[in-house]
């Protein structure tokens, strides 16, 4: 049976049982190829899997954070954005996790087995405060449906020299990254934007059109985070704004 047939028959139930468990790095192998990002997050220390009718539809990762996150501030005011670097370090370190993958079956979604997921962990988390970066939480905000509170994330220095260095040589757009003679005006800036990320060091001295796709969907896509928190460390829904 195709994977159309099983979503048309899982959908016809009013609803299906979706069993939450305790889940190991091999369930996320299992389902790694299909996230948007390649490969496994750097560390890794809890996964939850979700299973329909006996099959894996999905699984859910937790990671360590990152140690600099400017939205910070505005979640947990005071939290992590006071004291000495070593102080702030710890406090990100003991009360603070990232929920780093949320993976689903393509068979299996729509049926709200990310919001279950993240619910799961939620109602018992490693730490006290937990957060999500995710590009695709402005199309599919499953991290909102489960509790969580988006916030905008700021620019990084170096997507903000690169904007800079493209104004400058009249590229007023991230699409026209993608086009070889804007490319090539703004090479030296796109070589130094790659060489000064993790994730995009390996290709600094490849082929430019590699450089500039990459540099053009990090610029084009949604920055989000989003933030919830327990007991002293819970956060207040944000209202939609009434002038919107």
């Amino acid at each position: 049976m195709n994977q159309r047939a099983i979503r048309r028959g899982l959908r016809s139930t009013r609803s299906p049982v979706i069993l939450i468990s305790r889940g190991t790095r091999d369930d996320l192998a299992c389902l790694a190829h299909l996230h948007y990002r390649a490969g496994c997050p750097a560390t890794i220390e809890r996964v939850l899997r979700a299973h329909i009718e006996g099959d894996l539809a999905g699984v859910l990762a937790v990671s360590r954070p990152t140690l600099n996150g400017p939205w910070r501030a505005e979640a947990w005011p005071g939290v992590f954005d006071a004291g000495s670097h070593k102080q702030r370090a710890r406090a990100v370190n003991t009360l603070l996790r990232t929920i780093s993958r949320v993976i689903v079956a393509p068979s299996c979604r729509g049926l709200g087995v990310a919001s279950s997921l993240v619910r799961a962990y939620l109602a018992e988390p490693i730490t006290p405060a937990t957060e999500a970066l995710a590009t695709m939480g402005a199309y599919t905000p499953f991290f909102e449906r489960a509790g969580m509170v988006r916030f905008e994330r700021a620019p990084t220095r170096r997507d903000l020299r690169l904007v800079r260095a493209m104004h400058s040589a009249g590229v007023r757009s991230p699409h026209r990254l993608l086009e070889t003679r804007c490319a090539r005006r703004v090479e030296p800036a796109l070589r130094s934007w790659a060489r000064a990320g993790r994730a995009t060091r390996r290709i600094a001295h490849g082929p430019l059109c590699e450089i500039a796709f990459c540099a053009a969907s990090t610029l084009i896509r949604p920055r989000l985070v989003f933030c919830q928190g327990q007991g002293p460390y819970a956060i207040a829904r944000k209202e939609p704004d009434a002038r919107a």
